[in-house]
């Protein structure tokens, strides 16, 4: 986990929810796309935060049509459930 995705969980784990939800926003709008493994990481902590709307901002912004076609087919393990 990444020290974003981190500080996010302690923030909500502080109740402080106004924080924790601005910070959402950013990692939104911030997330490197070009990796399907953070996007995907990012993507189920934002979820897991309740962060609805920063979700559908990260999807909003097209993530697959992002990622390099020349990546590690290891990476493709993260989308699974």
């Amino acid at each position: 986990m990444d020290k974003l995705l981190l500080l996010l969980s302690k923030l909500q784990g502080q109740g402080a929810t106004d924080e924790a939800m601005k910070l959402s926003a950013r990692i939104a709008a911030a997330t490197s796309l070009e990796n399907p493994y953070r996007v995907s990481e990012r993507l189920k902590a934002l979820q897991a935060a309740g962060a609805t709307e920063q979700v559908a901002a990260l999807l909003d912004r097209d993530p697959a049509s992002h990622v390099s076609l020349m990546t590690d087919t290891s990476s493709i393990s993260c989308c699974r459930r």
